[in-house]
């Protein structure tokens, strides 16, 4: 006859049984859900994405906030799917989607009126000034296409300057030790250039509703990912609100962010319209968005300036599907 084990070592196996069904039993454990990346630059119509994350305005939704130096940064971590949602405007979205990328534009954040700027140095008193003269511009972003309508207003040839490439974040630099005549640049920057004594000849309230920033994300995403988007619209507009009414209250975490002092902050909004979700509704939604027709024009003024045929946005880019209905 076989020996009968000791207690202890039948408790052993029958222990070792149990782990072994109970480990059979159990679910594998689902993975983490991954963040919402968005990316912006340092501007202050981006502001109620970074205040909407502060208040916890997203829910329970894991929506994550990184500021870049400029606009062409944001393009190209877009580009390289390092984040899922960029901060743009209406044309950086148009060359993005020229690259073939698909995208979704679900959110007009704001309309510029007056807050995107040509500021030049003491002496140059107008747009005509600048003929021949070295002009600051982000190549590839907004500032090509704003110094271009500044020239065609003022009857100027698209050559009549010379245009120096230089990122935004290191425009100041460039301006303050001469090494520009001219900048195109916005609000924070503007408000500085201005205290160094610097001379605003255009600005965007010559471009009415052509210099509309949005929210851009990949049509895959958006298509897979409704409530999240949700989430990150309601949580977006509910904090631009809260930026309209309560400004002063937030003024030291606004000013935070755009890196100026916190007096400067209502100047830093005066030049922008921040569309309600009702107006988001008619720029967004039915059969012939009015960003289409904003987006028209901007693609027609570029095909005859750069000479080069672009695609047009097709109309299913725009969706106002993620956001609420303002009742």
């Amino acid at each position: 006859m076989s020996a009968v084990p000791p207690a202890r070592h039948l408790y052993r196996i029958v222990l070792m049984l149990a782990l072994v069904l109970i480990g059979a039993c159990e679910k594998p454990a689902e993975p983490m859900a991954k963040p919402l990346l968005v990316g912006t630059n340092a501007w202050p119509g981006y502001l109620p994405g970074y205040i909407a994350r502060d208040k916890s305005l997203y829910g329970s939704d894991l929506i994550q906030m990184q500021q870049y130096e400029s606009a062409i940064e944001v393009m190209d971590a877009f580009g390289k799917n390092q984040i899922q949602v960029a901060a743009l405007t209406i044309d950086e979205a148009l060359e993005i989607s020229q690259k073939g990328t698909p995208i979704k534009i679900i959110l007009v954040t704001d309309i510029s009126a007056g807050a995107d700027v040509i500021i030049a140095k003491p002496g140059i008193a107008s747009v005509k000034d600048l003929a021949g003269r070295r002009v600051g511009v982000e190549e590839g972003a907004l500032g090509r296409y704003m110094l271009a309508r500044a020239l065609e207003i003022n009857g100027m040839p698209p050559d009549a300057v010379r245009p120096i490439d230089i990122r935004i974040d290191e425009s100041m630099e460039a301006y303050q030790y001469d090494r520009l005549d001219a900048v195109v640049t916005f609000e924070p920057y503007r408000g500085q250039l201005l205290a160094m004594g610097g001379v605003e000849i255009f600005n965007s309230t010559q471009l009415p509703d052509e210099i509309i920033d949005v929210l851009v994300i990949r049509a895959d995403y958006a298509d897979a990912n409704p409530k999240t988007l949700r989430a990150l619209v309601k949580g977006w507009l509910a904090a631009a609100q809260l930026i309209k009414t309560r400004q002063k209250e937030l003024a030291q975490e606004l000013a935070w962010y755009l890196k100026i002092p916190s007096t400067e902050v209502p100047a830093a909004f005066d030049g922008l319209v921040i569309p309600d979700a009702k107006q988001n509704h008619a720029l967004l939604g039915g059969r012939e968005p009015t960003l289409q027709r904003t987006n028209s024009r901007i693609v027609e003024f570029m095909e005859q300036t750069y000479k080069t045929p672009i695609r047009q946005l097709s109309l299913d880019i725009y969706t106002d599907r993620f956001v609420p209905v303002d009742r």
